[in-house]
């Protein structure tokens, strides 16, 4: 890793790692736990979806974290959203 790109990555990350932020930088959004497949390696499918939150929900969620530099989308697969489409 050369020497600019290390300087950028303890900027974005040093701050989360050393000491606790005012606001979330980090974020793992499960989208849905609907899921058509049965992977071996995960049990979303096995879990009773609930309440999911609509997009515009979770942008306000985003909003809310200005600060945000990680965000890890997780669950089952999104495209059995009736909302996945704009």
């Amino acid at each position: 890793m050369n020497p600019r790109s290390m300087v950028r990555l303890l900027r974005a990350f040093g701050p989360v790692w050393l000491r606790r932020p005012n606001t979330p930088r980090r974020a793992v959004v499960a989208l849905t736990r609907r899921c058509n497949c049965r992977c071996a390696h995960c049990s979303s499918w096995a879990m009773e979806p609930g309440d999911e939150l609509t997009p515009e929900e979770l942008g306000r969620v985003f909003v809310a974290m200005p600060r945000l530099v990680w965000l890890d989308l997780t669950g089952g697969e999104p495209c059995s959203r009736a909302d996945w489409l704009p």
